[in-house]
């Protein structure tokens, strides 16, 4: 275990290159809604030629003001060796993400951690910026709750690497046809999320098989199918999400976390 990030003491390794870590005098001392004394370190593997692109993203979320956003506290290169080119500091993950929670979550908490995130997105998307990377892994538990986190391996929408057909079933094919993201294509991707965790068949069904070059086109020809068995009542909300046509959608994130909360899986 790395015993320190920049100058952030190391007190705990919790996997997929993040630590629980102590932050500096120089931050729990900063003014304007400083850190708290422990935060935790993300490591980022982001080169040279992202570095703007990151720092930027990351500014538009973290000026956002909305109680479903993680907080952020700062970015920096990692100097070390052992790092992996950047890191971010956040507040302190307390329960893992919805890919990977520190304990079992049953269908009305991953029901409302979805609403939360959708929330966060709708703050995103009032300040005139999309998200363009929601997926499990960037919705957090903290000690208030579900949070929303920036996307910070898949720039702008951009699958970065597809090891197999997960990597494409939560994304808007119009951001395979290169579409920029958008309110749409969030509430596409928050409601594919849900789906990924709750329903009884993968989004697309057929994809399980497929080359990496077959599942791009059955994303992009195809129609993914939401199963009625879903449960919680989830199926008509989650089916209208992704109807080709997005007028036909959740207008707003923030009224897609109300049609989620209305579902009696939710209660």
């Amino acid at each position: 275990m790395r015993s320190a990030v920049a100058d952030y003491e190391v007190v705990e390794d919790l996997g997929r290159g993040r630590y629980a870590a102590r932050a500096p005098a120089r931050l729990r001392g900063a003014g304007g809604g400083a850190a708290p004394s422990r935060v935790t370190v993300m490591e980022l593997s982001v080169g040279s030629d992202q570095w703007a692109e990151l720092t930027s993203a990351l500014s538009r979320f973290a000026v956002v003001d909305s109680p479903q956003l993680l907080r952020l506290y700062e970015v920096g290169p990692d100097m070390d060796g052992a790092g992996a080119g950047v890191y971010l500091v956040t507040e302190e993950i307390t329960g893992g993400t919805l890919a990977h929670a520190a304990r079992a979550m049953g269908l009305r908490e991953k029901i409302r951690a979805v609403a939360d995130a959708a929330r966060g997105a709708h703050a995103l998307h009032e300040s005139g910026t999309a998200h363009g990377a929601i997926d499990p892994s960037v919705i957090y538990m903290v000690g208030r709750g579900p949070v929303l986190g920036p996307g910070t391996g898949r720039h702008g929408g951009r699958v970065v690497v597809m090891r197999d057909w997960r990597d494409l079933s939560l994304l808007d094919p119009d951001l395979l046809r290169g579409q920029a993201p958008s309110r749409s294509s969030d509430i596409w991707a928050l409601a594919a999320s849900l789906y990924a965790l709750v329903g009884p068949a993968p989004l697309y069904p057929a994809m399980v098989d497929d080359q990496p070059v077959t599942a791009v086109q059955r994303v992009m020809f195809s129609h993914p199918e939401v199963s009625p068995s879903t449960p919680g009542g989830l199926a008509d909300v989650l089916g209208r999400c992704f109807d080709a046509d997005p007028a036909l959608r959740p207008q707003t994130a923030a009224e897609l976390a109300e049609e989620l909360l209305a579902c009696e899986g939710a209660r």
